[in-house]
């Protein structure tokens, strides 16, 4: 496991324990991020997917359009198109 992989983990943990979907959604952008860097776009979207959705949910702007670029850069890796 990655340094990277393993402060995403340990993360994932404290902000679900804190049930705070704020730090969830940065968290797991980055995360999502990090796997596009990696080059797995099916595990980046499988983050991205929900963070996205948690940041227009709750209105979390700044993060909307964060996630909104390595979103549509693990689309394109897959071969979806918006």
């Amino acid at each position: 496991m990655s340094f990277g992989s393993e402060v995403v983990r340990r993360a994932t943990r404290v902000a679900e324990a804190a049930d705070h979907p704020y730090s969830l959604a940065a968290i797991r952008t980055m995360a999502g991020l990090l796997h596009v860097y990696r080059g797995e776009p099916e595990a980046a979207l499988a983050l991205l997917e929900p963070a996205h959705r948690v940041c227009e949910e709750m209105k979390f702007a700044g993060w909307v359009m964060l996630s909104a670029s390595p979103l549509a850069l693990a689309d394109a890796a897959t071969g979806r198109v918006a």
